[in-house]
């Protein structure tokens, strides 16, 4: 079974990669999509978000990492995906989440959305706290593989 996980990942954090990790090992091809949103300001180009799964995520030989721009379904209907997974660390994301995987499903009936709860080690860790820290110079190390401090330190 093929499936998609979309999202921005500016930047990749531990628990994007321990959720890219459990996925990995529940399916056959997991596709993890990084979103192209023309009307937000990223913190890093699609480009470095692509690469930067890559070399954190190496040993995962059923991973494929693509960039997209458009409507999730459309992605996920290309590349044969069945399932998108999204991942909620808390009832506020879950929300959020819930109504997405609607609109999803009101676009595409044949595309489902599986939610895998975060590892609650990683549940506090958000993209937007790790560029937070990132643009002070602070230490990365708990929240981002060591690629990732790298490139966001040489930034």
């Amino acid at each position: 079974m093929i499936v998609l996980f979309p999202g921005s990942f500016d930047p990749l954090t531990l628990g994007h990669e321990d959720l890219i990790t459990r996925a990995s090992k529940l399916f056959d091809h997991l596709i993890v999509a990084v979103g192209i949103n023309e009307n937000k300001q990223h913190f890093l180009t699609p480009n470095e978000r692509v690469s930067l799964i890559q070399l954190s995520c190496k040993a995962i030989k059923n991973l494929e990492v693509i960039s997209y721009s458009g409507l999730t379904v459309d992605i996920a209907k290309e590349k044969k995906a069945s399932l998108i997974i999204r991942s909620t660390r808390n009832s506020i994301d879950f929300e959020y989440e819930y109504q997405q995987a609607q609109m999803n499903k009101d676009l595409d009936s044949a595309i489902d959305t599986i939610f895998l709860p975060a590892n609650q080690k990683y549940a506090h860790i958000s993209s937007s706290l790790v560029r937070s820290i990132a643009n002070l110079r602070g230490d990365l190390s708990p929240f981002v593989s060591d690629y990732v401090k790298s490139f966001l330190l040489s930034k």
